[in-house]
Parts: C-alpha cells; sequence; structure tokens
C-alpha cells in the first residue's frame, strides 16, 4: 500500500490511494483500511518513546481521487481527496475535546469516522454497534454524523486475520 506522509505543526497526515479492483481486469482490490491502525499504534509508540508525548489517532475515510495534481503552470497544487476527510478530522477531534471537557466520554487512543469504521474486517462476534461513539455534524456532509472512539489494542484485537 502506498502511503504519503504529510507533516504541519503538531500534526501527522497519512494519506494512501487504493483501488478496489474488477474481476473483468488487472486492477486488483487492494482496500485496507486495517493498516492505519496497525501505523497509527506504531507511531504512537514512537511518540511516546522518543518524545515523551502521548497522541491519538483521528481516522477519516475519503473518496479515491489522486493523490496529489500539479496544474501545467505548476502554480497549483490540489491534494485532492483530502478536502473532505481533513474537515472530518478537524470536527471529530473539535467535538472529541468538548466531551472529554464536559464527561461524555474518556480520552481514547483512536477515533474513527463512522464511514471508516464500518469498512473495517472486523470479527463476528465483536459487537461493533455496540462501542463507544458520539455524533458531530460537518459542515462537508449534510446527515449527521458519527464517530466511534476506541483503544488500539480492543480495534487491533477484533480484527478478522487477513486472508
Amino acid at each position: 500500500m502506498n502511503i504519503s506522509f504529510i507533516s504541519f505543526a503538531d500534526s501527522l497526515l497519512l494519506k494512501s490511494n487504493w483501488a478496489v479492483g474488477h474481476h473483468q481486469s488487472e486492477l486488483k482490490y487492494d482496500y485496507e483500511p486495517e493498516v492505519f491502525i496497525n501505523l497509527a499504534k506504531e507511531l504512537s509508540g514512537i511518540y511516546q518513546e522518543c518524545l515523551g508525548l502521548k497522541v491519538y489517532a483521528v481516522i477519516a475515510q475519503g473518496d479515491n481521487d489522486n493523490l496529489l495534481h500539479i496544474s501545467e503552470t505548476k502554480n497549483h497544487v490540489s491534494l485532492n481527496s483530502l478536502g473532505i476527510p481533513f474537515a472530518q478530522i478537524i470536527e471529530i477531534e473539535g467535538v472529541a475535546r468538548q466531551a472529554l471537557k464536559d464527561g461524555i466520554h474518556e480520552p481514547s487512543d483512536l477515533y474513527m469516522d463512522e464511514r471508516y469504521y464500518r469498512s473495517l474486517k472486523l470479527k463476528n462476534e465483536f459487537k461493533k454497534n455496540e462501542q463507544p461513539n458520539n455524533t458531530y455534524e460537518s459542515k462537508m456532509i449534510e446527515d449527521r454524523c458519527r464517530y466511534y472512539y476506541n483503544g488500539f489494542d480492543v480495534i487491533l484485537n477484533n480484527l478478522k486475520a487477513k486472508e
């Protein structure tokens, strides 16, 4: 899986491009959303070990456009598939921070937009609909949105084994 790393201020943004494949073409299915949870846990350990900082991950899933477009004149760069998920990440983080202050829920390692969360290959016995969650409003999406939050290990321990 190709993953791009973009850093700014105190944030690290990870973005991938994926394919959903088709049986009548050579394009292979390579969508693996679980890789981001493993990577987030690993990065969290590095931040803790090297900098003594506890970090958390906020994950949203965007559409699968090209990762990067540079205009012919080379004066405009567009990260095409980042708009909506970037807005969602900011919105989820804001609502989660307020929920922590208001005592609505405890801090977590991992905050996931519902669309991403539902794309994970979780074990059948894991009660994914009963996991902690909260709502948020998005300026980019008409419907009321939901995010799920949990510890890295809870989610990682409940992923189906890779086939």
